[in-house]
């Protein structure tokens, strides 16, 4: 096995042991979280209504390539 291929291995091992180090509960907390920065990030009056100003100097983008990003 070559250097490069040990590095490599070492390296994908130590980002696998990263990911399953977290419980089940939390990799499902932290996909909650994320998809819900998600939606209040795509659709900031929803964030402003709610109370969240972070994102209130923007509008949606509802132009054609923005619906084909988020689908």
């Amino acid at each position: 096995m070559t250097f490069a291929r040990c590095v490599w291995s070492f390296v994908l091992c130590l980002v696998a042991s990263a990911v399953f180090a977290q419980s089940p509960v939390e990799r499902l907390s932290k996909l909650f979280d994320d998809e819900w920065e998600y939606t209040l990030r795509e659709a900031p009056t929803f964030a402003s209504h709610l109370g969240d100003k972070r994102f209130g100097d923007r509008w949606p983008d509802v132009s054609l390539a923005a619906i084909v990003r988020r689908h």
